[in-house]
């Protein structure tokens, strides 16, 4: 009944595409209700009104553009172009050179993989090597927790090509007038749309950054600016910032101690690099 009533409201629509969204939005064990507020009762589908939120339509557009940019127009070519996000600010910082999406090759000319966005100083010897994902902002401790075992996973493919470049195993043939990639000290990371991964990476000197984080600062003045601050973060202080509280709710005869955090009316933000 429910893709029947929603293919006569969209008849372009095929109903494939329509059934798939049904699915979805239908909560099973293991989703979240917040993103899946359909509820099925045998061969009924349950609506609930009050779990319809903008955030549902976010998640199931950004979660199906994630899958496969491609086949979602403007929204997917946005999520599947975020790395040109980092080519674009990087290169407004003067005097680095920014590529995207060098490829690695392995002695037998087998592909070991990409470097998503390069920027180098070349006076300074210093590059920047970024692999770039691009999650969807997570509203919950599950989604912050699956979103740092995808930056996770991201730093090992990092280490792999890393480790296959400083043996010679693998080269890279970087753009022409730029300095030989053995010749640059190389920091590398992993870099989200906004979440900030502060779980310890498996790996020593792979750092995780996001892009709203990093533009926080204001403008660069050089690369060193961004290489130093991917390494030593400027973050929020326990006991100055915020402080873990608890929230205690009422409930008859129950009571439901919920943890929170409590922020500084004043707020923060990061020191910006022209201060």
């Amino acid at each position: 009944m429910l893709l029947e009533m929603t293919a006569e409201l969209l008849p372009t629509v095929p109903a494939a595409y329509i059934d798939a969204t049904i699915e979805r939005l239908t909560y099973t064990s293991g989703r979240s209700c917040r993103v899946s507020p359909l509820a099925k009762l045998e061969d009924t589908i349950i609506v609930c009104p009050p779990l319809i939120t903008p955030r549902v339509i976010d998640a199931i557009i950004l979660r199906s553009s994630a899958y496969d940019p491609g086949r979602y127009g403007p929204v997917g070519q946005r999520q599947g172009n975020r790395a040109v996000k980092w080519k674009d600010w990087l290169g407004q910082i003067p005097g680095v050179l920014v590529a995207d999406r060098i490829r690695a090759r392995r002695q037998d000319r087998q592909t070991a993989g990409d470097l998503d966005v390069v920027a180098v100083d070349p006076s300074q010897r210093r590059g920047l090597c970024l692999e770039i994902k691009w999650p969807i902002d997570a509203i919950s401790l599950p989604e912050v927790t699956k979103i740092e075992d995808w930056v996770s996973s991201a730093a090992t493919q990092v280490n792999r090509l890393r480790t296959e470049l400083t043996s010679g195993s693998a080269v890279v043939e970087m753009p022409k007038g730029w300095p030989a990639f053995p010749e640059i000290t190389w920091t590398w990371a992993v870099a989200t749309p906004q979440q900030l991964c502060l779980r310890p990476l498996p790996f020593d000197e792979v750092y995780a950054t996001s892009f709203r984080y990093m533009a926080s600062h204001g403008k660069p003045r050089s690369l060193n600016d961004v290489i130093d601050t991917l390494t030593s973060p400027d973050l929020p202080v326990d006991g100055v910032d915020f402080k873990i509280e608890t929230i205690d709710f009422l409930l008859g005869r129950q009571k439901v101690v919920l943890d929170a955090i409590g922020l500084d009316p004043k707020g923060w933000e990061p020191r910006r690099w022209n201060s």
